[in-house]
């Protein structure tokens, strides 16, 4: 069985999930801006993280993710396809907050999710949807046993990402949103930013965009 703690973090309010199992391993998806604040929870809970799972690369949600990964020595999963964007992560956060974080850019992912279907976490099978459009690199984590969804900035509650970035691509997010349309309508959805929301709540909006 999965468990879900969620937290509200950095200016952006980015959502923040660790994904643990009943053997207390966890993954850290989409660390926000505040490792310290993780690591304290993950002491404090007796966790073991694995890896840090990000759902795209923009700054928001993985300013922490290379002190995690140090902190741990575990791997940052993501898609190279948005590498350009997490090696813009300082300057991209000083010029949309008027923070100077101290973290470095993220060079180099370590396991690339553009080049896989899925993977393990215990014994629980965790599907990596592409869902370019928000970002080029960006990915939806899908657990059927559970009927979860991290949708990252794709979907939200009553919204999805926006294209008006200049490597967005609206025609590519609505091809996108269509693929995950067709997930069963009790799924639950963990988006980037909002509160929960469930497909079945969002199928009707969703229909009025394709």
């Amino acid at each position: 069985m999965l468990k879900i703690d969620t937290f509200i973090l950095g200016q952006l309010q980015t959502n923040c999930y660790i994904l643990s199992s009943r053997k207390n391993f966890c993954y850290i998806i989409d660390p926000a801006d505040d490792f310290i604040f993780l690591s304290d929870f993950i002491q404090n809970h007796g966790l073991i993280p694995k890896g840090i799972i990000l759902t795209h690369g923009h700054f928001d949600h993985c300013l922490a993710a290379l002190a995690l990964k140090k902190i741990y020595n575990i791997p940052i999963l993501a898609s190279t396809k948005d590498l350009f964007l997490l090696k813009l992560i300082k300057k991209s956060s000083e010029y949309w907050t008027q923070t100077d974080y101290p973290t470095l850019p993220i060079l180099n992912i370590d396991f690339d999710l553009n080049k896989t279907k899925n993977f393990i976490f215990d014994d629980i099978n965790i599907q990596v949807i592409k869902t370019p459009g928000h970002t080029p690199g960006s990915i939806c984590l899908y657990i059927a046993k559970s009927n979860i969804l991290f949708s990252g900035d794709t979907l939200f509650k009553d919204a999805v990402g926006r294209t008006d970035l200049a490597y967005s691509d609206k025609n590519l997010l609505i091809k996108s949103l269509k693929k995950l349309s067709k997930l069963p309508i009790n799924t639950a959805i963990y988006s980037g930013h909002g509160p929960k929301t469930f497909l079945g709540q969002e199928i009707n909006y969703l229909t009025n965009l394709f």
